[in-house]
């Protein structure tokens, strides 16, 4: 009899979607760094406030989830829209907190990362039409 074998799981999706901040960026590089460095920005500013009890939680959790759509953190964005709507447990406090940190250094690693330029003409060849 074989031991039982590891279920599989799917890959984890990037704390940054390229694809989605480029949609946003219009493609222009610079804009796609800018965008990254205002979003790694608002998540360490964010962080301190996500605790239970905070005063504007609730609308903290909001931009959060503008902010964070724009670059394509789908983790802040899920994380933060269920403290929006009303669950301030522990448990999804820790997630928002744990997806702002990640992808906070996601993408202030992408915008300091000399390579931006190579993952967005990666992107865009793999998705021109044949």
């Amino acid at each position: 009899m074989q031991p039982d074998a590891p279920e599989a799981r799917p890959p984890a999706a990037p704390a940054v979607a390229i694809d989605r901040l480029l949609l946003h960026a219009a493609g222009d590089e610079a804009l796609a760094r800018e965008l990254l460095r205002l979003f790694a920005g608002q998540c360490a500013a964010a962080a301190p406030r996500i605790r239970p009890g905070h005063t504007d939680l609730a609308v903290t959790a909001h931009r959060l989830k503008g902010a964070a759509a724009a670059v394509g953190a789908e983790g802040v964005v899920a994380a933060a829209a269920r403290i929006e709507d009303g669950d301030g447990s522990a448990q999804a406090l820790a997630a928002l907190t744990g997806a702002l940190a990640e992808a906070g250094a996601a993408a202030q690693a992408l915008a300091d990362a000399p390579s931006l330029a190579q993952k967005i003409d990666g992107l865009a060849k793999a998705s021109a039409f044949p």
